[in-house]
């Protein structure tokens, strides 16, 4: 034990003897330190975070601000629509059974969609009704805050291409315009500019953003 606190002793008077200058020792907290964590924090770089990331977009990609009004317009219009059928009978009536037997006779869908209308989605129309519901809250979050707008186009796109083969003509202009629409958001990535798309797209360049 003697020689244990011997060595230890040594230990220290030989580091003590030491002059500091000689020391090599770095600060545990350095200016560049620091700096890289304000950086971070206030999303200077590439690695801000991801609410700065957000409005940086408008300096980088502000070409695509039409288009994010756009998306923002259709968020929108996609909540109002799911909020309808949620808060009405879209869910608790067979509302959309009764809109595809009224419709489909006149329908220029193919045969075997006709089929799939008439054997799958009539008789569990509850489900579907619950999923088209639920579909549209996601695609109008999707596009309000920009996050996972590309797959959320996407989507959209083949909602409204299943409504425009399941409902009568008075559906037909507007379901067609939202296949557009969608497929030119999922196409250029709309959700990189207001949006926080922008943050994963400046990071890893994919086809999700």
């Amino acid at each position: 034990m003697s020689g244990f606190v011997f060595h230890i002793g040594s230990f220290v008077t030989d580091v003590r003897s030491v002059p500091l200058e000689n020391l090599d020792v770095k600060p545990a907290f350095s200016p560049s330190f620091v700096q890289r964590g304000f950086d971070r924090f206030w999303g200077i770089g590439k690695t801000g975070p991801m609410f700065v990331s957000f409005f940086e977009s408008i300096r980088y990609v502000g070409h695509y601000l039409p288009l994010a009004f756009l998306r923002i317009f259709l968020g929108v219009f996609y909540l109002d629509d799911a909020l309808i059928k949620y808060r009405g009978d879209f869910v608790s009536q067979p509302r959309l059974a009764a809109n595809i037997s009224q419709w489909l006779p006149y329908s220029e869908a193919p045969e075997w969609y006709k089929r799939v209308l008439e054997f799958v989605v009539i008789p569990h129309w509850q489900v579907f009704a619950y999923g088209i519901t639920g579909l549209e809250f996601v695609i109008a979050i999707s596009f309000l805050i920009g996050y996972m707008v590309r797959p959320c186009a996407l989507l959209a796109m083949l909602l409204a291409l299943g409504f425009l083969l399941a409902s009568g003509p008075h559906m037909v202009d507007l379901n067609k315009t939202l296949i557009a629409v969608n497929l030119t958001m999922a196409w250029i990535g709309a959700g990189r500019c207001l949006g926080f798309d922008y943050f994963f797209y400046k990071r890893n360049r994919g086809i999700w953003w």
